[in-house]
């Protein structure tokens, strides 16, 4: 605003004019063009590598196309060297420079700024992201959507005359013309099975990089991303967007694929960028716009659907009760003072049998030690006696910052809730004449069954009753680092319980490759708010999709 607006400073008690400057907007990238007055179409269309853009004007699909990524392989790696697999011809050249800083200045210095609405265009600072755009653009080739694919007949002929893949050169029959099936294409059954699965569909190496191009995304949408990664990441991005070409038609790669290969670049800008402002502005600010979850300073949770009492036999309620013990803190020195006590007096005895034998005798014990100790707490008092057989139980919890159900809740709804994950150290043995266990950290997936809160009278403990998946006969890593699980795999039975506060969420996918192996995702935590079950979406980190992931430069081989 040119001329401002008249504003009262309450603490100095002094009148000024308030002066409003757009320092930078953040759209996609058509919006780049209209905002800063650059060419987003064309020939230069890449602000980045500007005038040395390649591109290629496709004869037959009569669309510029921007090949070449090579250029930005280092000059020793073999996928320079391929002709067929890409344009016809060896990659000598090197990847464009992006302008420095004293460059931008040199051009935007001159340029005149006037305050008021009389200014049309404004300097734009970054783009949007590409993600959707490329993800749209491979799954309508996969699918081969009328209209939309990029391999159809024009496409195919725009290959020909390139003089590469002639294996997928247009057949003429008559009046009819028959494409060969290239590596990404589907029959009917495969599309149906694709938009569940896509694992098992496609051949390995495709297979590979279009998982590898969902792990980049993942990264790059990550909510905290180290520095040392993006020198990572700029490395595979441009061997996934050299394998897309070797893959894929080159009328797919229009300027919004291309410019994946620049996005590093926007990352590194937008992290300095927002830690200096946020650092020295924002420090004690409260976001606007973001809601804030449910469970916000609640750790103990909340119950949220279909709350009923039932009545436990006593065998159930200690188990739990057991369970709780164990992973209290101010019981940890208990536990290990009795189960020494095991050991001394059954010195013959082994670690498994020891191990029993303190389960069955700690509860009697434990309540004798607080009993005659009349300086512990009273978290320990009540735990040393039994708890309320009368549960409340719940077919839903918010904690974590997560909503879960139980199993039979998710059968009611289209929605997946009810999978769950804890990080446990545990006493791991290779079978029961083994003598010497190892305690070892493992992740045990599975389901929830019930939910309840177990009553302590001065204190409530929520509990998850879960079916576990066997760590040893129902768990596997594929290679590309997904963990798969066997549902139908149920071990620990005699272990059912966690306490809520330990379990993390997680989705299970079953893809037609694996037939019963299920597919191990976690997301982002999703509440529902209390008035109309309407979903809201926290802020926070998207944990990878897999882990030891192999690298990209191991599919090459």
């Amino acid at each position: 605003m040119g001329e401002g607006v008249d504003m009262f400073d309450g603490y100095t008690g002094d009148s000024f004019k308030l002066h409003v400057m757009l320092f930078c907007t953040i759209n996609e990238f058509p919006a780049y063009g209209n905002l800063s007055g650059y060419s987003t179409k064309g020939h230069k269309a890449c602000p980045i590598c500007e005038e040395g853009t390649c591109y290629r004007q496709l004869q037959h699909g009569r669309k510029i196309v921007y090949l070449g990524h090579q250029r930005f392989l280092s000059t020793n790696n073999p996928y320079r060297k391929l002709k067929k697999a890409f344009n016809g011809c060896q990659e000598n050249e090197l990847a464009p420079m992006a302008l420095s800083g004293s460059q931008v200045y040199e051009r935007v210095k001159d340029i005149g700024v006037i305050l008021g609405k009389t200014q049309k265009k404004a300097l734009q600072a970054t783009y949007g992201r590409k993600e959707k755009h490329v993800c749209d653009s491979i799954i309508e080739t996969l699918l081969n959507i009328q209209g939309k694919t990029k391999n159809g007949l024009n496409a195919r002929l725009d290959l020909v005359e390139m003089g590469i893949r002639e294996q997928l050169a247009p057949i003429s029959h008559g009046k009819r013309t028959y494409l060969p099936p290239a590596c990404h294409t589907l029959c009917k059954q495969e599309k149906m099975t694709f938009v569940s699965f896509y694992k098992g569909i496609l051949p390995k190496n495709l297979r590979y990089t279009l998982t590898r191009l969902c792990f980049l995304f993942n990264a790059i949408c990550s909510k905290v991303i180290e520095i040392e990664k993006l020198d990572q990441l700029e490395n595979e991005v441009v061997v996934i967007l050299c394998q897309l070409e070797m893959y894929f038609p080159p009328s797919i790669f229009d300027i919004m694929v291309h410019l994946i290969i620049h996005l590093h670049h926007v990352e590194r800008f937008i992290v300095e960028e927002a830690i200096e402002f946020c650092a020295d502005y924002l420090s004690y600010v409260k976001a606007i716009g973001v809601p804030r979850s449910r469970d916000h300073g609640r750790g103990v949770g909340k119950g949220t659907r279909s709350a009923k009492v039932v009545t436990l036999n006593r065998a159930e309620i200690l188990r739990a009760h057991m369970y709780i013990l164990n992973n209290t803190e101010e019981v940890i020195p208990y536990l290990s003072a009795h189960k020494d006590i095991v050991k001394r007096n059954n010195p013959r005895m082994p670690q498994k049998w020891v191990i029993n034998e303190h389960n069955k005798t700690f509860l009697k014990w434990f309540k004798q030690q607080v009993q005659v100790d009349r300086t512990t707490s009273d978290t320990l008092n009540w735990l040393s006696s039994e708890p309320n057989f009368d549960v409340i139980c719940w077919s839903g919890y918010d904690i974590n910052n997560y909503t879960f159900h139980t199993q039979k809740e998710d059968e009611k709804s289209t929605t997946q809730n009810s999978g769950v994950m804890v990080v446990a150290e545990s006493m791991h043995f290779s079978s029961s004449k083994d003598k010497n266990p190892v305690m070892a950290s493992m992740c045990y997936f599975g389901v929830i069954e019930d939910i309840w809160v177990i009553n302590y009278t001065s204190f409530k403990v929520p509990v998850f009753k879960c079916k576990w998946v066997d760590g040893n006969t129902g768990m596997r890593t594929d290679d590309l680092g997904f963990t798969l699980v066997d549902l139908e795999k149920e071990g620990y039975i005699e272990e059912p319980f966690i306490m809520a506060s330990q379990a993390k969420q997680v989705f299970y996918v079953t893809g037609s490759e694996h037939n019963r192996w299920s597919v191990v995702l976690q997301d982002r935590t999703i509440h529902y708010t209390d008035d109309n079950d309407e979903a809201v979406l926290d802020i926070s980190e998207t944990p990878s999709f897999s882990s030891n992931m192999p690298t990209l430069m191991s599919i090459m081989k």
